[in-house]
């Protein structure tokens, strides 16, 4: 078995790409390596997001911890979040320009009705950190809405963390993989044993569309990477088969076989909009190998202790 990972070769393959999501094939692994991949996009690559919150004014509806939750929730751009010191590390006893990004929130409503209240009022309180700022390019994020003479007035700390801390620090909000499908087709049954009619039954069985009959009426896999394993179309095939028959088909005699590849994934990742989904995926990777590294130089000393 060992020298069955030996000859794997790791391969990644970008399938899709846009500006909120990234679909990709990582093959030559181990069901392990692609798991630890997907926990690192979703808890450890680093963002930035609202984490200290200062209110001096609130006539707003809203309590303040409420408020200062629906800040912490807004993404932020991170994309040069290595340019900032994890909290943790930086010498200040509160906050710089090496660990924080200040914003102010300030907002009166002079006019009568109701006063939107939107990512877009946040301010810099400096021109330091303005790469930084709310990743709301589609649109507005609500925070809190103000009837007349109502007011807010908050300074906030945007700082760097990682989402196993919180689940604001995550810059995915989506990260999921599934093992890539291997059908099997027996045509020459297909074609000798049933008739064009009970092919289209076949065909018509996957909910999502994965065949479709060519011209001469053979079935064809057309979305292989659609697949969600629901087996229906082998059970359309044993029922067609066994329909005058009274014992069961054992599945290496159907004539649609659906299984996995083991050492293939398909990921999909979906950004909150803090990190493009590129850089999710790159990041993680090198995290990942990161931690492997550092796993491999404490094996050593460990085994000369023996």
């Amino acid at each position: 078995m060992s020298e069955v990972y030996r000859g794997r070769a790791p391969n990644i393959e970008i399938n899709k790409i846009t500006r909120e999501k990234i679909k990709f094939t990582l093959s030559g692994v181990d069901s392990s390596v692609a798991n630890s991949l997907r926990r690192v996009m979703i808890a450890e690559v680093p963002t930035m997001a609202i984490d200290v919150v200062h209110i001096h004014t609130n006539t707003s509806s809203l309590h303040d911890e409420f408020i200062a939750h629906r800040l912490g929730l807004i993404p932020l751009i991170s994309e040069n979040q290595d340019n900032y010191d994890f909290p943790r590390d930086c010498k200040c006893t509160g906050h710089c320009e090496h660990c924080a990004v200040q914003f102010r929130l300030k907002v009166k409503n002079q006019e009568g009705g109701v006063l939107d209240v939107t990512s877009r009022d946040l301010r810099h309180l400096s021109q330091q950190g303005n790469d930084v700022r709310p990743a709301d390019s589609d649109g507005p994020i609500l925070i809190l809405k103000l009837r007349k003479n109502q007011e807010i007035d908050i300074t906030c700390n945007a700082r760097k963390g990682i989402g196993k801390e919180h689940a604001k620090w995550s810059p995915v909000a989506t990260a999921v993989f599934k093992y890539t499908p291997d059908i099997y087709l027996n045509q020459q049954r297909l074609e000798s044993q049933f008739t064009a009619e009970e092919r289209k039954e076949i065909v018509n069985s996957c909910p999502v569309g994965v065949y479709k009959l060519n011209e001469e009426s053979n079935i064809e896999v057309v979305k292989l990477n659609k697949c969600m394993f629901c087996e229906e179309c082998m059970r359309k095939g044993e029922m067609i088969i066994t329909r005058s028959a009274s014992a069961l088909l054992n599945v290496h005699d159907n004539v649609v076989r659906v299984s996995q590849l083991k050492d293939r994934f398909i990921f999909k990742v979906e950004s909150s909009g803090a990190l493009k989904p590129e850089s999710i995926v790159s990041k993680a990777f090198t995290i990942l190998t990161k931690k492997l590294d550092d796993i491999k130089q404490l094996i050593p000393p460990l085994i000369n202790t023996r």
